[in-house]
């Protein structure tokens, strides 16, 4: 009998002492990255290998971005165009509008929203007419490319963190 002991004694023994160590507690999962940012997006589905790229600026055109908030899993992206300075501002202006809201799940969000443009008269505030239409996206975060990848209205799209270039001021031009 003593000798199945001491097989029972070499072959548990090991084991007991690599399990002691570990604990029935769930492994825990690294947090997610705040979506919170600028980002430019890249219709289709080419994959930039940039993790963050900067769009370039001048003193008479600032590019088109996207700023994403998040406040805990609450998500609103909202689309900030492309402005070109023209001197003189006008009466009446036409503006590109969009702007999605939704909740995140892991590293997945469902948004809902309105695009379209929205014609501003500066001289009459109240006489602003927006002409919209919805607008769906479905975004993952994407890891290994820090990207979102997704869909917009069921075309693929994907965006990518942005940074808006300084401007240098001291070389534009005067207005006249």
């Amino acid at each position: 009998m003593l000798p199945l002991a001491r097989t029972w004694f070499l072959v548990c023994l090991p084991c007991f002492l690599s399990c002691s160590g570990q604990s029935n507690a769930p492994a825990k999962t690294p947090p997610q990255p705040s979506w919170t940012g600028t980002w430019a997006l890249v219709p289709g589905l080419a994959v930039s290998p940039d993790k963050r790229i900067v769009l370039p600026r001048t003193c008479e055109r600032s590019p088109e971005y996207w700023t994403i908030d998040q406040s805990k899993s609450q998500i609103t992206l909202e689309l900030h165009e492309s402005v070109v300075a023209s001197g003189v501002k006008m009466a009446v202006e036409r503006r590109k509008i969009e702007r999605a809201e939704g909740q995140l799940r892991g590293s997945f969000v469902h948004l809902d929203g309105e695009t379209g443009t929205e014609v501003v008269r500066h001289d009459e505030p109240n006489k602003n007419r927006p002409a919209t239409f919805p607008v769906t996206y479905e975004l993952e975060y994407d890891p290994k490319t820090e990207h979102l990848a997704g869909t917009r209205n069921g075309a693929p799209v994907r965006f990518i963190r942005a940074e808006l270039a300084p401007v240098d001021y001291t070389r534009c031009k005067p207005v006249p």
